[in-house]
């Protein structure tokens, strides 16, 4: 009797929480490229950082989870560049429940002190909400509005061209957008580091038309190369796509490696 219910219990906990990572991973279609920058100031030549996770839940059923981020950053005194990559998964007794991933180069320029030119470009997938292809194209400037004590305020107005295949609908959308950002550093003793970021991304000639996404990220170090990284996000979605929740939130915590 008592085993039966511990059973009962445990599948009914299970299945709720295949139901929260089923949620929470629909939002990868939105990519905070900002929280991808390794924030070490005054860095110079190649910065690398890895993160990976895999979860394996064994009951009466099997449920496998498991997520790949590296990344690579190029500095010099005036340019940048940033190579992003990231693959989910998840599956159930062998079959899939959610598939995503994106590759994301992106470069600036020092035009003065406070301004740099960014350009970017990025290509995604994602199977849980049936885009099979989303591609980013965009431009603009960036300025540093504040630089006080290692705490940091950034300000980019960019345009974005989005081409995305909606497989549920079978068309392709072809958008011009605005992609600004609001985005904030906060380094404390180098030992706790705090960024968050607000993206605003409405249709250039259809304001209702947008989605904004804000992201907090608190990154503790634990040791000269490992990082126990924290991240919140939030994402509003008025784009009227198909398959795309309105709102979406997720919570992510893990280990970091930076070499």
């Amino acid at each position: 009797m008592h085993y039966r219910f511990i059973c009962f219990v445990c599948n009914h906990w299970l299945f709720f929480f295949i139901m929260i990572f089923y949620g929470q991973n629909t939002q990868a279609q939105i990519v905070n490229i900002e929280k991808e920058r390794i924030k070490i100031h005054d860095s110079i030549g190649i910065l690398g950082k890895v993160s990976a996770t895999m979860n394996i839940t064994k009951n009466k059923n099997l449920l496998v989870n498991a997520d790949f981020n590296p990344h690579l950053q190029y500095k010099n005194r005036k340019h940048l560049l940033l190579a992003v990559a990231q693959i989910e998964y998840a599956a159930l007794d062998k079959k899939m429940l959610s598939s995503g991933g994106f590759v994301h180069l992106r470069y600036n320029y020092a035009l003065y002190r406070n301004i740099k030119a960014e350009c970017f470009t990025q290509i995604q997938y994602n199977k849980v909400w049936n885009m099979p292809l989303r591609f980013l194209l965009g431009a603009g400037p960036r300025f540093k509005l504040l630089d006080i004590q290692k705490n940091r305020f950034y300000f980019g107005p960019l345009y974005m061209y989005e081409m995305q295949e909606v497989k549920t609908d079978n068309y392709t959308q072809h958008n011009h957008r605005m992609s600004a950002y609001l985005s904030w550093n906060m380094d404390i003793n180098n030992q706790l580091f705090f960024s968050g970021t607000v993206y605003y991304q409405p249709l250039l000639i259809g304001f209702q038309n947008y989605r904004i996404t804000s992201l907090g990220e608190l990154s503790i170090a634990v040791s000269k190369h490992f990082t126990f990284d924290n991240r919140f996000t939030i994402i509003f979605d008025q784009t009227q796509t198909t398959d795309v929740p309105i709102q979406t939130y997720r919570y992510t915590a893990g280990l970091g490696y930076k070499f």
